[in-house]
């Protein structure tokens, strides 16, 4: 299935800036943790390809890559040491995870860094401790105003006194209150906001916006399948000279091809893969010994 899904392309990671283009990569829940090493091949030519050039005069569109569940990929370095210079790059980066201590477990102390490299910080109503803390440290403290009473007892006078003193803006306790509707936004060179969540659904703008899912072309796993292991290797044609036999690759018959089958599957499929690393020299002269093999096994 990786096969036939990454043989061809019909799009361009350089023309992402060129033209407007969207890219989904979609992958299922059950499959996340198998092919996170591929999606993380994907993000890593995206940040070099993006990455090696400043926008042109023929480069006016800016890209926005998104990743969901950035955690399930695993520790990506090109990610954490890219978001310090995509932006000067048109690129902005848009990390989704379920709380920062996913991003404690897989970056360690790199976790501030990609904080700091934030410009927008978007947090929901949240579970986990370290997220909690977070952000009611950043959130900063208010001035509250106290009073306490004393009452001496018997005959004395009750007495009421007032004064100031500080309190977290949220404590921890009250950020994993925080209303479903409502989410916590800090942006750089701003104060934070406790703002409504838009949702799509009920938004004009965006619901105006808001796409049937495209067609996804089935994978035509077949050929793949029944392709002989010698795929790519050129048989000789129906010109070339007949052997001691009299037998030429033009004539093999369906009996023929299943018989010089199995003896390339008992040679094993390393002849094929190990061309593949010889020399453009050595690889003609073992594709004409593995010609003249096939020919050989026919003709007995």
């Amino acid at each position: 299935v990786i096969d036939a899904a990454t043989s061809e392309s019909d799009f361009d990671l350089a023309e992402l800036r060129r033209r407007p283009i969207s890219i989904y990569v979609a992958v299922n829940q059950n499959q996340l943790t198998t092919l996170a090493p591929l999606l993380g091949l994907f993000f890593q030519q995206c940040v070099d390809v993006l990455g090696r050039d400043l926008p042109g005069p023929d480069e006016p569109h800016q890209v926005l890559l998104l990743i969901d569940e950035f955690a399930a990929l695993g520790r990506l370095a090109v990610i954490e040491s890219a978001m310090a210079f995509l932006a000067g790059y048109g690129v902005r980066l848009v990390n989704i995870i379920q709380g920062l201590s996913q991003l404690d477990h897989l970056y360690g102390q790199s976790r501030d860094s990609i904080l700091q490299n934030s410009s927008v910080q978007v947090f929901f109503a949240a579970n986990d401790e370290a997220t909690t803390r977070y952000i009611a440290s950043r959130l900063g403290t208010k001035t509250i105003r106290t009073a306490s009473r004393s009452d001496p007892g018997g005959f004395g006078w009750a007495t009421k006194t007032s004064g100031y003193a500080s309190r977290d803006l949220m404590l921890p306790e009250e950020v994993r209150q925080l209303k479903k509707t409502q989410q916590i936004v800090f942006k750089e060179g701003a104060r934070p906001a406790r703002a409504k969540k838009i949702l799509y659904f009920r938004d004009r703008a965006l619901k105006r916006r808001l796409m049937p899912p495209a067609p996804v072309p089935s994978l035509d796993l077949t050929e793949r399948r029944t392709s002989p292991p010698w795929n790519g290797i050129p048989l000789p044609n129906s010109t070339s000279p007949a052997d001691d036999t009299g037998t030429t690759a033009a004539n093999l018959t369906r009996t023929d091809e299943h018989s010089a089958l199995k003896e390339v599957e008992a040679m094993g499929l390393e002849i094929v893969s190990l061309m593949a690393e010889e020399s453009e020299a050595d690889t003609c002269l073992a594709r004409d010994d593995l010609s003249a093999l096939l020919q050989e096994d026919l003709g007995r």
